[in-house]
């Protein structure tokens, strides 16, 4: 019961019934990482998603100079992992426990499955990931807006960021 309440407190799943959330509770696998541990890496075939209970886990990419950045970071009651799982590509970042974090992991073939099964589920859960991957591209347009329009400046000779 617990778990359901958790789940109902994530964005993705606060519109369900008690029902809807237990089904999704029911293909849950909770899993653990230490800190530093992979949860999977960029460019492998996404076939999970996350969703974080408790602990921190960072989205990382690596550059073209093989150096690995943090695009994000992801919290307790937050999602990640879900893009790979709905286009069926690989994995756009890699992810990593950035301290010790236990996850619901749910497989894509048992989210296909419950969906399936289930109308109402699939339009609700469908249109909040279609929510919240507009947001998070929009959230990418701004920082691309602001890389592309923040002025540049010649300073002997060179490039500078003004």
């Amino acid at each position: 019961v617990g778990s359901v309440l958790f789940l109902k407190k994530i964005k993705p799943f606060s519109t369900l019934t008690d029902e809807e959330a237990w089904n999704i509770r029911k293909i849950c696998k909770e899993v653990y990482y230490k800190e530093g541990e992979k949860v999977f890496e960029e460019g492998t075939k996404g076939d999970a998603f996350y969703i974080m209970i408790n602990g921190k886990v960072k989205i990382v990419k690596k550059t073209p100079q093989g150096k690995e950045e943090t695009l994000a970071t992801v919290k307790e009651g937050e999602f990640f992992g879900e893009i790979a799982l709905l286009d069926e590509g690989l994995r756009s970042a890699g992810a990593v426990a950035f301290e010790n974090a236990s996850l619901f992991v749910v497989t894509g073939e048992d989210f296909k499955k419950v969906l399936e099964n289930n109308d109402a589920l699939s339009r609700k859960l469908l249109w909040v990931f279609i929510r919240t991957l507009s947001h998070r591209l929009r959230e990418v347009d701004k920082v691309m807006a602001d890389m592309f329009f923040t002025p540049i400046k010649k300073v002997n000779g060179s490039k500078e960021v003004k």
